[in-house]
């Protein structure tokens, strides 16, 4: 058994006590071999060995000294007991001597006491200490249960901290985004604020213009009564003039018929159907080129009181129409953009230009498309707004006006070929004017935001339709 440091000091402290509590002896090494020690010594408390005994009788003496009761011979108050033997029969054997020390042998009984009790007292440390383990135990496993479930909670609480950051950056993006959206209703709030400010304008100006056609609207009667009674008498004269050329055409005929037999046609009949047919187109020419005339020196007229006051009796006008282009991909929002036209002198064109110029008055190509591009031209079309040109009786001209006015890049005018209320615009030079001419009417051309024209006709388009028409705004005067 490993004894504590306590026990080592304990016992050395009683080894040290033990000694000085043994008396020293000094005596000669002659008086020990012979045996005579008890004449020879001489006893001195505390006494010791010289330097002069041999080794072996010092290992021999203090290997004979034992501690016990003290009996016998006492001297300079010290004692000396000996045993029971004979001198010689102590020669190597154990003896005792004894000086000023209290008896020994119960010192030994005290030591082994003390041992005892120390072994016991570690006995029950162990004891106590193997209980305290024992008892620990749970508690330690309690504890470290304790510790890996509060090292879970952290994990847990760290992941919770982790989505709440992730909703809070999720939150912050949302909100960011709802002020840009905001920002941007605003930006919307005040663009409408302004068109509608546009718009109560524009209704003034359409009160005052309603007011003053109230006073026109008798006059237009008249001349559209009039203009009416020259188109009756216009096609009455025709059907005359028709049935006059289609009696001759019978006549000759039977003259054909009858001149078959002969196989020989006189030249004085083929020469006379000739005059007769060029004498009936003469005439209707005359008679078509006076009512032309005659709706010509009207619309002149009607233009000169229309517009002349504000803009101008002669020309030429200029027209200002707003569009708006919806958005291609990526685009946010449909563009709005401008473009100027620039109409032809009034003597150039005057009835295309009069009915034009009204339809521009009473606002009915507002809200009219481009839906079509094809043949290198742009079509507006009123498909929409059918039933209010047909209530403004501006459908389309009365006949194809003929003059000068060139028909190239960027001109504008009537198409009527399908027989609704249609203009178009060339995008380029059109090369077979001749045939241009036979369908158009070219009364004016774009002066200005040729580069709307050209942003619109690059628009995607199939089979000459745009995949996403165009809206006229509004087109007015400037």
């Amino acid at each position: 058994m490993v004894l504590g440091n306590g026990e080592s000091r304990l016992r050395k402290r009683n080894a040290d006590h033990e000694r000085s509590m043994l008396p020293m002896i000094t005596m000669d090494a002659d008086a020990l071999e012979s045996g005579n020690l008890m004449r020879s010594a001489s006893l001195t408390s505390p006494f010791s060995l010289s330097n002069d005994t041999p080794r072996s009788v010092t290992k021999k003496i203090i290997g004979s000294f034992s501690v016990g009761r003290s009996k016998g011979l006492r001297e300079n108050g010290s004692a000396i007991t000996r045993s029971k033997s004979t001198p010689a029969e102590m020669n190597g054997k154990r003896f005792t001597f004894s000086g000023n020390a209290k008896p020994q042998a119960k010192k030994s009984r005290c030591s082994a006491c003390y041992c005892l009790f120390k072994l016991i007292l570690f006995v029950f440390k162990l004891a106590l200490f193997a209980a305290v383990i024992m008892y620990s135990r749970p508690l330690f496993s309690k504890a470290v249960a304790k510790y890996q479930a509060f090292m879970d909670e952290t994990v847990n609480v760290k992941h919770e901290k982790d989505g709440v950051n992730k909703k809070f950056a999720r939150i912050t993006e949302e909100k960011n985004k709802l002020s840009s959206d905001n920002n941007k209703l605003e930006g919307k709030f005040i663009a409408l604020e302004n068109e509608k400010r546009e718009v109560d304008k524009l209704y003034e100006e359409l009160q005052l213009k309603q007011k003053d056609m109230v006073d026109r609207r008798v006059l237009d009667d008249k001349v559209r009564e009039e203009v009416k009674r020259m188109e009756q008498q216009w096609r009455e004269n025709a059907d005359k003039e028709n049935r006059e050329v289609y009696a001759l055409y019978e006549e000759l005929q039977l003259k054909q018929r009858d001149m078959v037999d002969r196989r020989v046609l006189d030249d004085k009949v083929r020469e006379e159907v000739k005059r007769i047919e060029q004498q009936w187109r003469e005439n209707s020419s005359k008679e078509v080129g006076m009512l032309q005339r005659s709706i010509q020196e009207e619309s002149k007229r009607q233009i000169a009181y229309r517009f002349g006051k504000d803009y101008g009796p002669s020309g030429p006008y200029k027209i200002e129409f707003k569009i708006e282009i919806p958005h291609q991909e990526g685009g946010n929002s449909p563009s709005v953009w401008y473009f100027t036209v620039e109409t032809a002198p009034v003597n150039k064109m005057p009835h295309s230009l009069n009915i034009f110029l009204q339809q521009i008055e009473l606002k009915l190509w507002d809200g009219c498309t481009i839906p079509i591009n094809s043949d290198h031209k742009l079509f507006a079309n009123s498909r929409n707004k059918l039933e209010d040109f047909q209530d403004a009786m501006l459908t389309s001209v009365t006949f194809r006006e003929r003059s000068d006015y060139p028909s190239e890049a960027y001109s504008i005018g009537f198409h009527e070929m399908n027989g609704l209320p249609e203009i178009y615009i060339n995008t380029k030079i059109y090369q077979n004017a001749q045939g241009d001419n036979k369908y158009h009417s070219a009364f004016g051309k774009v002066f200005h935001g040729r580069d709307v024209i050209d942003k619109v006709a690059s628009l995607p388009a199939s089979s000459g339709q745009l995949q996403t028409e165009v809206i006229i705004k509004r087109a007015y005067l400037i």
